[in-house]
């Protein structure tokens, strides 16, 4: 074997080593990358529970710029957040507008802070048609439910505004703004589902 052709044999075995050590050290960049994001949500979330207003707010903004990255957390603190915890929150996910929140923020329909309850209702209409099979699950599973009747009414009512209700869904609204048997609700609602239109 001549010299030129060892010199390549161990240009070529440094080259794989120094990819093998780039792709290590590229994993762990992720992998700190990773930790470091658990990390700041898990600060901003702290922080969304601060008694003062300006950290909240501070904390609400940046969650907020994360996007849906910070759904997950958004909702934890949606369901078990102080109440300017659970405020934050549900502003907050006014502005990522991410489905993925939608059951959850239905749920805070249940909320016993009235301001809760209209954020929410601000985020799944920010989320637009997008919020409305969350909304025709729940109220398919719990028409009697006074505060999901209220949320949703407000949700569809709005919605309908804007042009965005499918038939079924209208005649669900129709009948949340009447007084009447919840139990027609709740088949309407199902109605809502299945059909495309």
């Amino acid at each position: 074997m001549s010299d030129r052709s060892a010199e390549s044999i161990d240009s070529a075995v440094i080259d794989s080593k120094r990819l093998e050590e780039s792709e290590m050290l590229y994993e762990k960049l992720n992998e700190t990358e990773t930790d470091l994001e658990k990390l700041s949500l898990d600060n901003l979330s702290k922080e969304l529970g601060s008694k003062d207003w300006k950290t909240r707010k501070n904390a609400r903004v940046e969650l907020e710029k994360k996007g849906h990255v910070s759904t997950d957390t958004l909702v934890k603190i949606l369901k078990n957040g102080s109440e300017d915890a659970r405020w934050e929150a549900a502003k907050a996910l006014i502005a990522i507008k991410d489905s993925a929140a939608a059951p959850a923020l239905v749920e805070a329909f249940h909320d016993e802070s009235f301001e809760i309850r209209w954020m929410a209702a601000e985020a799944l209409i920010a989320m637009e048609s997008a919020c409305v099979p969350a909304l025709m699950r729940a109220l398919e599973r719990y028409p009697q439910s006074q505060p999901l009747r209220q949320g949703a009414h407000h949700v569809l009512s709005d919605l309908e505004r804007h042009g965005m209700l499918r038939g079924v869904e209208r005649q669900v609204l129709d009948n949340l703004r009447m007084i009447g048997p919840w139990e027609h609700i709740s088949f309407l609602a199902e109605h809502a589902m299945e059909r495309p239109d």
